[in-house]
């Protein structure tokens, strides 16, 4: 005969769901909820289903490569059936451009230029 003896288990997470939409100005762009990857943003946004009884989110972050990353707190949680909408503006790098280096041919012309005017300034004297 076997004896059954029932394990406990934690209820799954679920019930009723709410939604944010996170509106971006640059498609592509990762959205992250805390540190949650939840998609890429397509056509400016990005719907975002989340039960209304989990924990809820804290911190949402949108970021691509090429621009700034954008983080900021989400301060209002979706109810059942509801949406909430979140913004995120993206900004451009702007890559560092090094400094264009002396060309020889620029350094021997500014040589030249230096001894000529010492030569003229001495045959002046």
């Amino acid at each position: 005969y076997a004896h059954l003896e029932p394990v406990p288990t934690q209820a799954p997470i679920g019930g009723s769901t709410g939604n944010y939409i996170v509106y971006c100005n640059v498609d592509g762009a990762q959205v992250y909820f805390n540190e949650d990857y939840k998609g890429l943003i397509s056509g400016g946004e990005l719907t975002v289903p989340v039960y209304v009884t989990g924990t809820p989110y804290t911190t949402y972050i949108v970021k691509k490569d090429g621009y700034t990353t954008f983080t900021a707190q989400i301060v209002e949680h979706p109810k059942a059936g509801e949406t909430v909408k979140l913004h995120a503006t993206l900004t451009p790098v702007t890559p560092v451009t090094p400094a264009t280096p002396l060309s020889a041919v620029s350094i021997f012309a500014g040589l030249v230029l230096g001894i000529l005017g010492i030569a003229y300034l001495a045959k002046r004297e």
